[in-house]
């Protein structure tokens, strides 16, 4: 009958967006765990702001354990995104060579996406030519995200460039950091460039062995193909325990 066809109709129909439902449901929690979703929350021209601290303790005239946190918002300001800290033991082979290795863990807040952990390595070189310093750091990271075995290797070149304004307690700061993915099957990313960050700023000495830091940096961050840019407002604060 007429009645029994349409309560078949909308049975069949219930069923298919159960399962269409459920589909979609699965492809969310797939890419969720492929590390996606951090692009998808990405907004072009977004408004950002960091704050770090970074701390040295000297065991030796050789050794030293630093200690490196920063947090970040992001959406105009208007979110708590995440968090990320990097303990790591640093080794001077020499006045201007270091080489240090450690653990890297990027910590969600109100982003959607799994937190990552892993090891890093460092190369460090530093130099000054009278008062300008230079302060060249080759990174390697090695993390994976949780429930996942899938590692991400991405590789970084920091460079910066510091020098004092006058005879003051300032000095002025610029750098340049690309990141490129160089190992990411099973991580839904891709290989290749990642990110750029250039920074220009100031900083200003507290005391012989602590300053703080106050710039801008423009972030240029390629979403498997799509160029997102960030203007994010970052604040420091360096120590030196002894």
């Amino acid at each position: 009958t007429w009645g029994e066809n349409t309560s078949r109709f909308a049975e069949g129909t219930g069923k298919y967006l159960l399962h269409r439902f459920l589909g979609g449901l699965a492809s969310a929690a797939a890419a969720l765990l492929a590390g996606e979703p951090a692009f998808a929350q990405l907004r072009q021209n977004d408004v950002r702001a960091t704050a770090s601290v970074d701390l040295y303790y000297a065991f030796s005239p050789q050794w030293t354990l630093n200690l490196f946190s920063e947090g970040q918002l992001d959406h105009n300001l208007g979110r708590a995104t995440d968090f990320f800290f990097r303990p790591n033991l640093q080794y001077h082979l020499s006045a201007d060579w270091t080489v240090a290795a450690g653990y890297v863990q990027f910590q969600p807040i109100a982003a959607h996406f799994p937190p990552e952990r892993g090891a890093f390595q460092d190369a460090i070189y530093q130099h000054s030519w009278g008062q300008l310093g230079l302060y060249n750091r080759t990174r390697v990271n090695e993390t994976f995200a949780d429930q996942s075995s899938a590692v991400l290797v991405t590789a970084s070149n920091f460079i910066d460039l510091h020098h004092p304004i006058g005879e003051s307690a300032w000095f002025a700061e610029i750098y340049d950091e690309p990141y490129f993915n160089l190992k990411v099957d099973g991580t839904g990313r891709a290989a290749g460039f990642q990110l750029n960050k250039s920074y220009v700023g100031v900083g200003y000495a507290i005391s012989p062995k602590a300053y703080t830091t106050l710039g801008y940096e423009l972030d240029l961050i390629d979403a498997t193909g799509t160029l997102f840019t960030a203007h994010v407002f970052k604040f420091g604060l360096i120590v030196h325990l002894n």
